[in-house]
Parts: C-alpha cells; sequence; structure tokens
C-alpha cells in the first residue's frame, strides 16, 4: 500500500504532468497546428499541421526529440507555406516496436512513405541533428522533389574536431539516455550553451518523459549508432539548395562539421551562431528561424 507521501508525490506528478500537456496543446494551438496521424500501432506516425498554400515544409527533430521542438521555429516562418512537423517513427507519439529497426535509412524510408500517403510531391524539408541525417537521406534518395534542405546541426558526418559526445561516447557514457533528473540536467548542459528558461513544471515533466522513454531510446541509439554510415559521399549529389546552421558551441555535434559541408554541398550557404549549443531551434528560435526564412525567401523555390 502506498505510503501518504508516495500517494502525493504522485498526485503532484499527475499535475504537473497535465499542467505541461495543457501548456504544450495551446503553443500548438497558437502557432496554428493541428494534430494528425497516419496509420495505427507500432506503425503510427504522428505529426503537427499548419495548412497554407505554398509548397510544404516537412521539419524533422532530432534522437530523442519530438515534433514540438519546432514551435517556436514555425512561429516565424510565413503563413502562407504548409508545415508538417513529424514525431520520427519511434519518436514522440509515434508508434515504437522492439523488433523494428530504427537506422537512419530506415527512418527515412518510413518518412518518404508517410510524404507520399500526404501527397507531397514537391516539398521543402529541414531537419535538425538526428533529423538532419534523416533529410539528407531523403533529399538524395529524391533529389527532384525536394525543393531546398535545411541542415541544423545535422548528424551524418564525422567532424573533424571530436565533439564532447564523441569523447564521453568513447568513455562509455552517454548523456543522451535518461533515467533520472541529475541526468537530465547534464543532458541540458550537453544540448545548449544557454539554457532557455524552464520554469516549473517543464523539468519535471522532460525528465519523466525521458525515463519513460528510456528503453525505447537506448533501443534507437543503438541501431542508429551501430550503423554510423557517412552521408559524406552523398553530398556532392544534392544539386538543391541547402542551408547549413550550427550553433558555435555545439557540444554534441562539433561546428567543424560545417567544413565538410561546405566543402561537399554544391549550393550551400552555412551560418554559424555564436553562443548557441547543438539546437537552435529551441535555444535561439527566433534568430535560426529569421536566417532560414531569410534564405529560403531569398532562394526563390
Amino acid at each position: 500500500m502506498a505510503t501518504p507521501a508516495r500517494q502525493r508525490r504522485s498526485m503532484r506528478a499527475r499535475f504537473e504532468d497535465r499542467l505541461f500537456q495543457w501548456a504544450i496543446n495551446a503553443a500548438r494551438r497558437s502557432a496554428g497546428f493541428v494534430t494528425r496521424r497516419i496509420g495505427g500501432g507500432p506503425d503510427r506516425i504522428v505529426y503537427l499541421e499548419r495548412p497554407g498554400e505554398a509548397e510544404p515544409i516537412v521539419l524533422l527533430h532530432g534522437f530523442a526529440a519530438n515534433k514540438d521542438n519546432w514551435l517556436q521555429f514555425v512561429r516565424g516562418l510565413p503563413r502562407h507555406y504548409r508545415i508538417i512537423s513529424f514525431d520520427l517513427p519511434g519518436h514522440g507519439d509515434s508508434g515504437f516496436s522492439a523488433d523494428y529497426d530504427y537506422r537512419p535509412t530506415v527512418l527515412a524510408q518510413r518518412i518518404v512513405a508517410a510524404v507520399d500517403i500526404l501527397g507531397l510531391d514537391r516539398f521543402h524539408i529541414a531537419g535538425n541533428s538526428l533529423g538532419g541525417w534523416v533529410s539528407t537521406l531523403i533529399a538524395a534518395d529524391g533529389p527532384g522533389r525536394i525543393l531546398s534542405l535545411g541542415l541544423i546541426d545535422a548528424a551524418g558526418v564525422f567532424p573533424p574536431i571530436q565533439s564532447d559526445l564523441q569523447r564521453m561516447l568513447e568513455d562509455g557514457q552517454n548523456p543522451l539516455l535518461v533515467s533520472d533528473r541529475a541526468g537530465f540536467d547534464v543532458l541540458m548542459d550537453m544540448v545548449f550553451y544557454r539554457r532557455p528558461p524552464m520554469p516549473w513544471p517543464i523539468p519535471q515533466a522532460l525528465t519523466r518523459m525521458a525515463q519513460n522513454h528510456y528503453e525505447r531510446n537506448t533501443k534507437i541509439f543503438d541501431d542508429m549508432y551501430s550503423n554510423l554510415v557517412e552521408t559524406i559521399d552523398l553530398l556532392p549529389d544534392l544539386d538543391m539548395p541547402t542551408l547549413v546552421i550550427w550553433g558555435a558551441k555545439d557540444r554534441i555535434l562539433h561546428v567543424s562539421s560545417t567544413e565538410i559541408f561546405d566543402a561537399h554541398l554544391p549550393h550551400s550557404e552555412v551560418i554559424v551562431m555564436p553562443n548557441c549549443g547543438h539546437c537552435p531551434i529551441l535555444e535561439r528560435a527566433r534568430e535560426a528561424v529569421f536566417h532560414y526564412r531569410s534564405w529560403l525567401e531569398a532562394t526563390g523555390v
């Protein structure tokens, strides 16, 4: 039988989680998003959509993140763009199965299948971290349908200079997998140069979310990390306009990665944001979307 103190902690946690979800739902509505899904069970793909008459922009988040990472970013995009922000397979509200394969190549195939169901013949695509890796693979697989490619602190290449994360992984530590509040704080210090404001109950709710997803995140990371196939050989054939945005203080993927993208992409522009970490779309959303929007409008596609 639970003790009164344990019952109070459980009730407080439920209240915090409900309040956090209420705030997320309000932010989605404010950004003009509605939540939709394709399929069911472990094959389920959930996404946010904002209607618009212009060619769609598909947004893909990073590892252990979700579709809501783009909420602040999307608020800075003109309303005529149709926006689709996916939960990658195994992430967020999309389905998960321990029997499935979560290598980036497979994630790309499943997102392409979802895009086909939505009838998107041509679209812009942008991704952060793992989402950038998947975006690159999608662009390489069907370059004729990709209008532009946005890579924000994108995985998929080995930086000339090792990142803090690479060194920690070599030492047997993985700060991307969170099992308690201390681990959550370590992760935040890894992801952000200056952690954005996180008033109560955000840290508490996010910590519990990470704890609840620990096993599936471990499975996804193992699939991803055991198949580290670089995208460098694909880059020269990507002839669509490409914008590379990077946080200069990224501890997950070192900023020297931009040298590889700049050297191998035929039509690229690189913007390095000073005093910014791995996730500019959260840490400095207004600045990141300003760079992206200005570049997108300048390309004329």
